[in-house]
């Protein structure tokens, strides 16, 4: 089970608690540079593969900068955050 989200491009989209399983031939059709095109201007993303440009909305923010955030430190927290946003009211 994965416990993060990735949105690359790839349209990997992996939630909290579902479990993906994609073989090597699917992910590499994903990363063809057809394929990223795709993505990268259908979700306003930033593609994964170089040399294949993003949407002009996406390319007005700049280089991509990887933040160094380990996103696994949320799934197990993940219970406790609905308790206090539930707790606090938060919608």
């Amino acid at each position: 089970m994965l416990s993060s989200f990735v949105n690359y491009s790839t349209n990997l989209g992996i939630t909290f608690d579902f479990t993906f399983i994609m073989t090597n031939a699917e992910v590499s059709d994903l990363t063809r540079p057809s394929a990223q095109s795709y993505f990268a201007d259908g979700n306003n993303e930033y593609p994964v593969v170089d040399g294949v440009a993003g949407h002009s909305a996406v390319q007005a923010l700049g280089t991509f900068e990887e933040d160094a955030l380990d996103v696994s430190t949320f799934g197990p927290n993940q219970a406790e955050a609905i308790r206090i946003f539930d707790e606090a009211g938060w919608q």
